[in-house]
């Protein structure tokens, strides 16, 4: 059987929707591009999907939590810590 991984991109709620949508698109994107190429899988294999502003982790009232809203999530069965962490050195 055939994991599929999901890459979920959040930004904060600081600017328009539609800027946001932008800014999450490119860095979902981004990542899932970068991991795809990292453990020489397809498409299918690694979704990019985007969640916006809809689910942050954090206050958007504070220049920190915005930060910490500006975020890309991966859900795996298959990926462990010290692949990220080589993706992301990259």
């Amino acid at each position: 059987m055939q994991h599929r991984s999901n890459v979920i991109g959040h930004t904060s709620s600081r600017s328009s929707e539609a800027n946001n949508q932008k800014l999450y698109e490119k860095r979902t994107q981004a990542m899932a591009d970068a991991l795809r190429q990292h453990l020489n899988v397809g498409e299918t294999r690694i979704i990019a999907q985007g969640c916006g502003e809809s689910a942050p982790i954090a206050s958007n009232q504070t220049k920190e939590g915005r930060a910490q809203n500006r975020r890309v999530d991966i859900i795996s069965p298959s990926i462990d810590a010290e692949t990220l962490t080589q993706v992301i050195a990259v």
